[in-house]
């Protein structure tokens, strides 16, 4: 298996693992998941092999009626997929990039505000404040949070593969990260940070913790999918983009 097709495999993997409610494996030709949240990203498709029948696709879209969802299509996905997709009815959402990093070059943590501390959080404690953290910059409404946070302690993880870290001030959780082991890479998901936080290097902290966990588990490198709030972090500390998904939704 290619290095590039391990970055893609591992996102795949991370959010079939958001698959509380219904979860295909990732060798399906339809790899699907269903959190139950009211988010286009806590549902869909996250891989459609090459061939499949326009009434198995048709099967598959009706069954997340009443679910917001994304049919994300990568080169894991079948050649044919944007074109059947589409002429289903399926409207482009938008591209997210798909960016690496070799984790040898990760150096020291970026400065922090004064008070404002990094670390991995105690899961049974904290999980409640740390979703509370990163509803708002993921667009989660306030009526979807007790589903959200249902959704990630129900997660399908295997023991290890998830590490939650946050960033604190004055006891109160300001920023979120993940890092998801999968194909031998590190997955890096969930940075964010408070609003009033912004533009103090708290998200370049986080981002650089979770790659450094990944170093210290024996990975050599980590990926992401980047919004555009985020490229240019990534960009800076040493991130480079090598591919994107195109992201569909029916409306």
């Amino acid at each position: 298996m290619s290095d590039e097709i391990k970055f893609y495999e591992n996102c795949r993997q991370y959010w079939l693992n958001y698959g509380c409610i219904d979860s295909a494996s990732a060798g399906s030709a339809f790899s699907t998941y269903k959190s139950g949240v009211m988010h286009p990203l806590l549902n869909g498709v996250v891989r459609l092999a090459e061939g499949q029948s326009e009434a198995s696709i048709v099967d598959v879209i009706a069954g997340f009626r009443g679910l917001p969802s994304t049919w994300w299509i990568g080169p894991d996905s079948g050649a044919g997929t944007l074109a059947s997709l589409t002429a289903l009815g399926a409207k482009l959402v938008g591209d997210l990039p798909v960016m690496t990093i070799d984790l040898q070059t990760i150096g020291s943590l970026a400065d922090l505000p004064e008070g404002v501390s990094v670390s991995e959080i105690d899961e049974g404690d904290d999980l409640g404040a740390w979703v509370n953290c990163y509803c708002p910059a993921m667009g989660v409404p306030d009526a979807q949070i007790e589903a959200m946070i249902y959704a990630e302690r129900h997660r399908l993880d295997q023991a290890g593969q998830l590490h939650r870290f946050a960033a604190r001030f004055e006891g109160s959780v300001i920023g979120t990260a993940e890092l998801f082991i999968h194909a031998g890479v590190a997955g890096i998901y969930l940075v964010t940070t408070d609003a009033k936080f912004r533009r103090k290097r708290i998200g370049t902290a986080l981002t650089q913790l979770a790659c450094l966990a990944g170093r210290k588990l024996g990975l050599r490198f980590a990926t992401l999918q980047a919004s555009p709030l985020g490229y240019n972090v990534y960009e800076r500390i040493g991130f480079r983009q090598i591919g994107a998904y195109k992201l569909l939704s029916f409306p």
